[in-house]
């Protein structure tokens, strides 16, 4: 089916402005743009990838055909598949028939639009940044024409504005919500608790900021010179049952000891680590340890976990470096509290 001429692109920025300016959801709104598509080219699929800022991927998130259990699963890195190579070169890749002979295709058993004929790639740009993908497929051959390659191009260019500004909208959202809720915590500062709760709050943030499947945040126990974890986000409950670490012969005891970070590109390779099979068991890979420093004394540390082997850049350890300032402020008014309940039911028994 030729491209609707009866779509013009004063009408098809009309469309996208009322999206814009809707109240939609992210996943009304990729819905919308996916019906622009299909509209304008009449094809047989569409998908929408968007990137990941944290891993650096394109991930679906979008499509015309129902996939419920792929949407938010299947990944593919800059460069890989077509997907990745158009994200990467943010460059149109146009095949008319047997798109999956090209050397650069990724095929997903679980996606039947693999097996089509035809395969028009776009990317979407807001600013000069990539935002992410739109794939165009025809069942049979289909020889995309110049009309309508500029027309999901024009669609690349006006969407990846509105939905780079919907994502910075949505994460000012969250950020607003957790600063709320800090607020609301510290607010009810007579609580019992009530630290526990900040610090758990504390390190879901990071957790959710670095897409770390494991966030942990260990305090000092001055008087058995052990670290003991005090919150953690972390998908397995054994982690949180885990012994206190001795602060004098233990790997994250090191960066009390030294007051410095330490960075771990494999725990399953390092002999120090106490628990490689919980993290064989977790799925756990990388590890960085930040120390909690206040009034110059190391009060604990903030222990991230990630899926895959990884160099932490200088931004995320910058990151962690922030979060621990706040994070020891906290620990260290739940040390003194704890400090003051222990000597009170001292002096109680005696």
């Amino acid at each position: 089916m030729p491209v609707s001429e009866a779509k013009s692109q004063v009408e098809l920025l009309h469309q996208i402005s009322n999206i814009v300016s809707s109240d939609l959801s992210l996943e009304k709104v990729l819905q919308e743009l996916i019906g622009l598509a299909v509209d304008v080219t009449g094809c047989d699929a569409c998908l929408v990838y968007l990137v990941d800022r944290n891993s650096r991927e394109i991930v679906l998130r979008g499509s015309q055909l129902p996939h419920a259990s792929e949407i938010g699963h299947i990944r593919m890195k800059m460069g890989e598949g077509i997907t990745g190579w158009v994200a990467k070169h943010k460059s149109v890749v146009a095949l008319s028939s047997n798109a999956s002979a090209d050397a650069r295709f990724k095929t997903f058993q679980t996606l039947p639009e693999d097996t089509y004929e035809a395969f028009l790639s776009v990317p979407l740009i807001a600013n000069g940044d990539l935002i992410g993908v739109i794939n165009i497929h025809h069942r049979a051959q289909h020889k995309h024409t110049p009309d309508e390659i500029a027309l999901i191009g024009f669609i690349g260019e006006q969407m990846g504005g509105a939905l780079a500004k919907f994502n910075l909208a949505e994460r000012s959202e969250r950020a607003a919500r957790r600063m709320e809720a800090l607020a609301g915590l510290a607010e009810k500062i007579t609580e019992k608790n009530y630290l526990d709760r900040i610090l758990q709050t504390i390190a879901e943030m990071v957790a959710d900021k670095l897409d770390s499947p494991v966030c942990s945040i260990m305090l000092v126990d001055a008087d058995r010179q052990e670290l003991v974890i005090t919150a953690a986000r972390c998908s397995s409950e054994d982690y949180l049952h885990r012994m206190p670490l001795k602060i004098e012969d233990s790997l994250i005891g090191r960066v009390v000891r030294e007051g410095a970070p330490i960075m771990i590109p494999n725990v399953l390779e390092e002999k120090q680590y106490r628990y490689p099979e919980l993290a064989r068991k977790t799925g756990l890979a990388s590890l960085l340890s930040v120390p909690m420093v206040t009034r110059e004394q190391v009060i604990g540390t903030i222990n991230i976990y990630t899926r895959e082997v990884r160099q932490f850049d200088a931004r995320g350890q910058t990151r962690a470096r922030n979060t621990q300032s706040g994070g020891a402020r906290q620990g260290h008014h739940a040390g003194e509290i704890r400090a003051y309940r222990r000597r009170g039911l001292s002096e109680t028994a005696q």
